[in-house]
């Protein structure tokens, strides 16, 4: 403190302020801080940014849009196609990568009316969830009764038998085809103990080969796949 007793030394800045630039503090002798007004309210602000805890690390969740499924076909000739969430029409638009445009057809485009349900929204990016089943090509034999194959595809659960792949939670465009455990052309009936949804990689290995029984088959399947994995 000067000889002049209405001015005191800020202990940050070193000027000589009057009393009224300086907060009163009663712990002090002379009543007032030590700092100015001015820079205490830097130091205020520095402490406050001190304390300050880091920005939370935001994760992004990422959504996936998950369309309605038909089922087309009953073999190799076997594809999928989308159904309007709107109309429910078929049409063909199946992506790795969906917009929630391709849930809908192009006559039910109509972004001010869409309503997408919540079933439709994954965190988990997979084929579909499947809602029917067309019959594509007429059987070449009248005696292939195809309503077992729709059976057969919901017993199963749209599930491989021999390698368990999954059409509806699997991403991997992959066709499911119906395979009889004794082949057609081995006089194998159509009847549902007789059929079993196969992926059609494992379709193609065993392809018209004779087992006595269906876990022989499945062996069978099983070993080749790990086969062509190790080669």
């Amino acid at each position: 403190m000067t000889s002049d007793t209405l001015s005191q030394k800020c202990d940050d800045c070193g000027l000589y302020l009057e009393f009224s630039n300086f907060y009163r503090n009663k712990s002090k002798s002379s009543g007032y801080h030590n700092r100015c007004k001015l820079c205490m309210n830097e130091y205020k602000m520095q402490l406050k940014k001190d304390r300050e805890l880091p920005p939370p690390i935001l994760i992004k969740r990422e959504l996936y849009f998950v369309p309605n499924i038909y089922i087309v076909g009953y073999g190799r000739s076997q594809t999928y196609q989308n159904c309007c969430l709107k109309c429910e029409s078929a049409f063909f638009c199946l992506k790795e990568i969906r917009e929630d445009e391709d849930l809908f057809c192009d006559d039910c485009l109509d972004y001010d009316k869409m309503c997408i349900p919540e079933k439709n929204i994954s965190p988990n990016n997979f084929i579909g969830h499947v809602v029917g089943w067309l019959s594509k090509v007429e059987s070449p034999s009248r005696r292939r009764n195809q309503r077992n194959y729709k059976k057969a595809y919901q017993r199963d659960k749209y599930t491989c038998q021999y390698c368990g792949y999954n059409l509806e939670l699997s991403k991997e465009f992959r066709p499911l085809h119906i395979d009889h455990i004794k082949p057609w052309s081995a006089q194998g009936g159509n009847s549902l103990d007789n059929l079993s949804v196969a992926c059609q990689e494992c379709n193609n290995i065993a392809l018209d080969k004779w087992f006595t029984s269906f876990q022989e088959k499945k062996d069978y399947i099983l070993w080749e796949r790990r086969k062509k994995k190790i080669e």
